[in-house]
């Protein structure tokens, strides 16, 4: 079960459903308590894009967590960098 409050264990969750996607397993279940209570979600069909954002975000907040900065995603070129 997944404790949905808690960034690190819903990234894991999270994680382990992006790659199951990107595998090719259709079905994945999520199991979660938040709030006193239980919740189960199965995912079918999913947007991956949307699924990666909400990964990367619960990553960041564990991080942050544990006193880290966030994962860099994105890379730019310098000034300077390119060579002919």
């Amino acid at each position: 079960m997944v404790d949905w409050t808690n960034p690190c264990e819903r990234a894991a969750a999270l994680r382990e459903a992006y790659f199951a996607r990107l595998n090719g397993r259709a079905v994945t279940l999520i199991k979660e308590s938040a709030g006193g209570g239980e919740r189960e979600v199965r995912y079918a069909t999913m947007d991956i894009s949307i699924l990666r954002a909400e990964m990367q975000t619960a990553e960041d907040e564990c991080r942050k967590s544990q006193g880290l900065p966030p994962q860099p995603r994105r890379f730019a070129i310098t000034a300077g960098s390119r060579r002919r």
